[in-house]
């Protein structure tokens, strides 16, 4: 089962609008927050990875981020892995 609610982090609404109509056919419904994270210098995996972590730290859990054309979901905790399976 997916989970309900996922923390989009952005704080780009035209990016919210783009991620939204791809989840549109889903259970799945974006929570937008916008959290300001320091970026690393490296490649785009580890900058993209780097900022997930962050960000899931920030919203306690789970969230997804976007780096350019990649979106990385990611998780920090036992929590966040039963909120992916089990739902919110």
């Amino acid at each position: 089962m997916a989970p309900k609610e996922l923390n989009f982090i952005t704080g780009n609404k035209n990016k919210l609008a783009e991620v939204q109509a791809i989840l549109s056919e889903t259970p799945v419904k974006l929570q937008s927050q916008a959290v300001d994270l320091v970026e690393i210098q490296g490649t785009i995996e580890e900058i993209s990875t780097d900022k997930a972590r962050r960000a899931a730290e920030a919203v306690c859990c789970v969230a997804l981020v976007s780096f350019g054309l990649a979106f990385v979901l990611h998780v920090t905790t036992v929590y966040g892995i039963l909120m992916l399976i089990y739902g919110t």
